[in-house]
């Protein structure tokens, strides 16, 4: 199957007006085991349309099945599978002149098998190619594509938890969030695909959650990354991905 890219307006060089979130739950899965994993956004509505490139880890999970959602003149050519040994599915909409509802819409729904012990939050991202992340308004205006991967509520003094980067992809800043169960020290570090450190900041840490900033400037080309939260008792580390600005 391909899905074929939009073609509502030639984007060269514009910039953004607004975003379209689109949203996943994050979950844990063991080797092994069929996990189904549904996306959506809440501003379906007010959009024209919206394509965007998913890869999903292809050394954790493997894909098994799609599932249309509840988008009107969605079938399953909206969804790209060629690509499949690269971990990556494309995915195009047009609204022709349906009405959608308001409120929070299903986009669809896919069912994969784990390879390894791992989570969705470190397994998914957004990619700019082969199909660009990018979606318009009802004005034509070109809009930014963003993935988010909702964590489960944490009440404050269950533990340290280390959540994902948000915006992930992002061109500028991102934002790291984490939460510790009492002040305690604590540090960010970044590293490279290669395993170069490009970023760290320590700090002692109020109890609750907590956010660290990473400027654009803090790394030095686009491309993959791997942050890591440390405290004395505990370590956890999860990757992101930085992109140049179109």
């Amino acid at each position: 199957m391909s899905a074929k890219p939009n073609s509502l307006v030639n984007t060269d060089g514009r910039t953004t007006n607004g975003e379209l979130i689109v949203e996943t739950n994050n979950q844990s899965f063991e080797a092994g085991e069929e996990i189904s994993v549904e996306f959506s956004a809440e501003q379906v509505a007010q959009i024209q349309g919206f394509q965007f490139t998913l890869d999903f880890d292809r050394h954790l999970l493997q894909l098994l099945d799609t599932e249309n959602g509840e988008l009107p003149q969605w079938s399953d050519g909206n969804l790209g599978t060629a690509d499949l040994t690269n971990g990556l599915i494309s995915t195009s909409w047009d609204n022709k002149g349906e009405n959608v509802q308001d409120g929070r819409r299903k986009l669809f729904k896919l069912r994969f098998k784990a390879l390894r012990d791992a989570e969705l939050a470190t397994a998914l991202t957004l990619k700019e190619a082969p199909t660009p992340a990018e979606a318009y308004n009802q004005a034509g205006e070109l809009m930014q594509v963003l993935l988010k991967v909702n964590e489960s509520i944490k009440q404050p003094g269950e533990g340290v938890h280390l959540y994902q980067n948000y915006p992930n992809p992002f061109s500028s800043e991102t934002a790291i969030g984490f939460t510790v169960p009492k002040r305690m020290n604590a540090q960010i570090r970044i590293v490279d695909a290669a395993g170069r450190l490009v970023f760290q900041q320590a700090g002692n840490y109020e109890k609750g959650y907590n956010e660290v900033k990473v400027p654009e400037q803090s790394l030095p080309a686009q491309g993959l990354y791997y942050y890591q939260l440390s405290t004395d008792s505990f370590t956890a580390t999860k990757r992101m991905i930085y992109t140049t600005r179109r």
